[in-house]
């Protein structure tokens, strides 16, 4: 590690001990590797009995919710209804020591809970992906080689004065595992395999997690799938294979967002195509769009180039439009990395 990264690390170790009051702040729409972050930083914090709130702008995905302590999360969108700062805010979060950002770098992308950032006297980002220009002023301890931010804390964990236990083994293992994919993607490397390893050792359960994150489903999200296949499209000579979700599909099964989860990767599953997307009407003319791809191809370049971001080869963005617009908006891009 560099010696500028150490020293963040050093900075936010003495923010730690000099604090008596935090936030801990997962972004929007968080997966296993934002949700298990922040509760390992959570449960780290009040076993040195700090003050600590965990304030997400979004509820804890279902299948999220076997993990320890994952009811202390508490809404951002209930404090912030009207998505802006007010009055009424209670007393208990009305200022910080500390906030911190994990598995994320863009305040933008916290939504409602990026008001609780000025309410802190300072900010700290701990995450593993690419800087881009929206990036919180503070102390950033970002390293974007390592496969999840779960793991960038497991390396640091002793660095910053934290001790394991058997809990904080299984949120840091879950973060692992869900960015890898269960181990497959191909972010998987010696050192995620190893840590993985020794937080089982430490007390982690990998066959609890495979279970509930992805042998799990609700009937609602089995026939959203079913939905999606349906819906399948190829396009640049077999390259690119992509599904569509309206608003429409999702009430006729009664699916939710949160049912999407995984399809991106079940429609990639085309011998032929290197990359594949989801683009998921979830609320009125507001589409996800969700991107894979194999190899070499970088999707998280093209998704910038729509305000959106991710890792290489994993990444999403947002438009404000109509299913048809945004795939009209995003497809040539998506075909020309392809092909």
């Amino acid at each position: 590690m560099s010696s500028q990264f150490d020293a963040s690390v050093a900075a936010l170790r003495s923010a730690i001990e000099q604090g008596e009051s935090f936030v801990i702040i997962p972004h929007v729409n968080p997966d296993g590797d934002a949700i298990g972050s922040a509760i390992a930083v959570y449960i780290a914090l009040t076993k040195k009995g700090k003050r600590v709130e965990l304030i997400g702008a979004d509820e804890v995905p279902r299948n999220l919710r076997f993990l320890p302590r994952w009811e202390e999360f508490r809404s951002a969108r209930e404090m912030f209804p009207d998505d802006a700062p007010t009055e009424n805010m209670p007393k208990e979060i009305e200022h910080f020591d500390l906030a911190i950002i994990v598995d994320l770098s863009a305040p933008r992308r916290l939504a409602h809970a990026r008001h609780l950032i000025p309410l802190a006297k300072a900010v700290a980002v701990v995450d593993h992906h690419e800087l881009g220009d929206d990036v919180a002023d503070g102390i950033l301890v970002v390293d974007s080689s390592y496969a999840a931010t779960a793991l960038l804390l497991y390396h640091i964990w002793e660095a910053i004065g934290f001790e394991f236990d058997s809990d904080i083994a299984q949120c840091l293992l879950t973060g692992i595992a869900t960015d890898t994919g269960g181990f497959k993607f191909q972010n998987t490397d010696a050192r995620a395999l190893r840590a993985a390893a020794d937080l089982v050792q430490r007390g982690g359960n990998l066959s609890l997690i495979h279970e509930m994150v992805w042998d799990r489903k609700p009937e609602s999200a089995l026939k959203l799938l079913g939905v999606a296949l349906n819906n399948l499209r190829i396009a640049a000579n077999g390259k690119v294979a992509y599904s569509t979700l309206s608003l429409q599909e999702y009430e006729s099964v009664g699916a939710t967002d949160e049912d999407s989860e995984g399809i991106v990767n079940e429609v990639g599953k085309v011998d032929s195509c290197v990359i594949s997307a989801l683009f998921r009407e979830h609320l009125p003319n507001r589409i996800r769009v969700s991107v894979r791809s194999r190899g070499d191809i970088d999707v998280a370049e093209v998704c910038r180039k729509f305000e959106g971001g991710g890792h290489k080869n994993a990444a999403g963005c947002t438009f404000s439009s109509s299913l048809e617009s945004a795939i009209a908006a995003l497809m040539p891009s998506l075909e020309a990395a392809a092909l």
